[in-house]
């Protein structure tokens, strides 16, 4: 097999590195998770049946012609009959799959895709934009959790749908989930085209394989012999294998012990722009599972180019490498990080085929270091506070109560501060820009900043927010985590445990442009979206540590640019 090969510089991690590898080659640890030896994690009572049910995902690869058969055989009729255009609304990890296969596949025109994002009211007209709903798929994937998004998503297209197609609308919908899901009942009840069933009591970021090779087959229109004959081969690499060989798997579990082992708690996430929502999905797998308690480690995501100074002291890197004209900022990132003696692992993305490799290996790898660090994988949980909150306030909104009103505690302008518990104790109450100064000097305890943006997430915004982070990152020497919308609840949820490293957290709201209502429900999509956003605030707040959030209180006016100046100006009043 042709498989991408890691680069590593274990910089100041090299004596842990070589010791957490002699261990992992001198005990066989590889060989005792291929044979599923469960005495490897820990388990509470009842917890060796979901380790057992989860180790299952080891055999995946040699399964996934099995179990996509009929997935396959559906989009080809699909095809024939003129559907020709997907519109992809998938939650967990199938969504930053998605967007990196058409970042990455060659044939761009055939089998045209739109990836809905998000259920921002511009961001769903924009998908409609893109689309003509005679000829489209809508694939609707969520394996095994409920989600409002979902639901509200679904009634808007199903209404849609069925008033500019007729009664033949449900033949344009397809899902993919467990049996006896909130997705498989709709499903049912309305008639879809197809149901994808997948398999129960394995975690989604342990199932990725799957919905990649779909993904892969459908999209980016490997040969399926390529497929099967890369399954085969990469489930051969990954073994234990003949001594003294290298095994990128082993190396790269030793890479994240010594990490983790030796106190850096932050394992930083570094991709172009092409290859960042891949990056998601591999900080939703690797914190999903070890980011857990004191020995845990939890990574972030950085768009590169970036600023590489805060890593230093506590984190180490896995840097994405797409090859071609991103080469060159990428091999600039590397020559940063070795000249700090940042550890790093180099890992090569350079085809659709890598995705499934890199997955795969990253599972394994993952499960593997778990082990080592006495943490069960299979058992992290998801942050259900934020939407719980998002729910009870909907549940409760009408013409006479608007639940989702809030005061601010500064008001300048167009832009508002809101905080709340010990933020309104710690932080200055002046103005706002010496509120936003008094809170950045409170990064002392703070392992790194958390960023999470509910803008329209524009191009041009996107680039603002990234040279922010920077800015933020080299002003207070810590790593920042930015990220967009109610994806960070799926892709960062481990940040938000109990026993998670302590942030400093600010949430960046606006008003929407435009609104769009939910058919059959008593709000908005634009009211969704700010319940979500607000839960999100209101759930850090609880956790004890500073949140902030700044709203752009008119669309009228350029929100993002007044935000970003009254950071940096706040920014200038910090000492270094």
């Amino acid at each position: 097999m042709d498989a991408p090969r890691h680069k590593l510089s274990a910089g100041q991690l090299v004596t842990n590195y070589q010791a957490e590898l002699e261990y992992l080659q001198k005990e066989k640890l590889l060989n005792r998770i291929w044979a599923q030896d469960l005495s490897l994690w820990p388990a509470e009572e009842g917890g060796e049946r979901r380790l057992r049910a989860n180790l299952e995902f080891l055999q995946l690869p040699e399964r996934i012609f099995r179990l996509t058969e009929s997935t396959l055989r559906m989009e080809g009729e699909a095809q024939s009959e003129g559907l020709t255009q997907r519109l992809f609304i998938a939650f967990e990890s199938v969504l930053p799959f998605c967007e990196t296969v058409l970042h990455l596949r060659e044939d761009k025109e055939s089998l045209k895709c739109v990836a809905l994002e998000s259920c921002l009211p511009s961001t769903i007209r924009h998908a409609e934009k893109q689309v003509d709903f005679a000829k489209t798929l809508l694939l609707f994937v969520n394996k095994s959790g409920y989600r409002l998004e979902d639901h509200a998503l679904f009634l808007y297209f199903q209404k849609k749908l069925q008033v500019e197609l007729g009664g033949e609308y449900a033949r344009h919908f397809a899902a993919s989930s467990e049996r006896k899901t909130y997705l498989t009942a709709v499903a049912q009840e309305y008639g879809f085209r197809f149901v994808q069933e997948l398999p129960a009591r394995i975690l989604p970021t342990y199932t990725a394989v799957l919905d990649l090779a779909v993904l892969l087959l459908v999209f980016a229109k490997l040969d399926p012999e390529v497929v099967r004959i890369c399954c085969r081969e990469m489930k051969k690499e990954y073994s234990e294998g003949e001594e003294g060989r290298r095994n990128p798997v082993v190396e790269a579990a030793a890479f994240l012990t010594a990490t983790a082992r030796s106190g850096r708690k932050m394992l930083a996430i570094l991709a172009p722009r092409a290859l960042a929502p891949y990056g998601d999905s591999l900080c939703q797998l690797i914190g999903g599972s070890l980011g857990q308690g004191e020995a845990g480690l939890y990574p972030l995501q950085l768009t590169s180019p970036c600023a590489t100074e805060a890593l230093e002291k506590n984190a180490s890197a896995v840097v994405l490498r797409q090859g071609g004209q991103d080469d060159a900022h990428t091999e600039a990132v590397l020559g940063e990080l070795e000249g700090r003696g940042i550890p790093f692992l180099s890992v090569p993305v350079a085809d659709p085929l890598d995705l499934l490799r890199q997955t795969y290996l990253w599972q394994i790898a993952t499960a593997l270091a778990a082990s080592r660090l006495d943490i069960d994988p299979f058992n992290g949980g998801e942050a259900r506070l934020p939407r719980s909150l998002a729910n009870e306030m909907l549940n409760h909104l009408s013409p006479h109560k608007n639940t989702l009103e809030r005061r601010p505690w500064i008001r300048e302008g167009n832009l508002q501060l809101f905080a709340e518990a010990r933020a309104r104790q710690e932080i200055s109450q002046l103005n706002l820009v010496e509120c936003l100064a008094s809170f950045w000097a409170r990064r002392d305890g703070a392992k790194y900043v958390g960023f999470y943006v509910f803008l329209e997430p524009k191009e041009e915004t996107k680039r603002s927010f990234e040279a922010l982070r920077d800015q933020i990152s080299q002003r207070l020497d810590r790593p920042v985590l930015l990220t967009w919308g109610p994806r960070s609840l799926d892709r960062y949820g481990y940040f938000m445990r109990e026993d998670s490293p302590r942030g400093l957290h600010l949430v960046v709201t606006g008003e929407p442009a435009q609104d769009i209502k939910i058919p059959g429900a008593g709000y908005s999509f634009g009211q969704l979206y700010r319940a979500i956003a607000l839960g999100q605030f209101e759930a850090l707040s609880n956790q004890g540590g500073l949140a902030l959030r700044l709203h752009a209180a008119s669309a009228e006016v350029d929100g993002p640019a007044e935000l970003t100046h009254a950071f940096q100006q706040a920014l200038r009043r910090v000492r270094s």
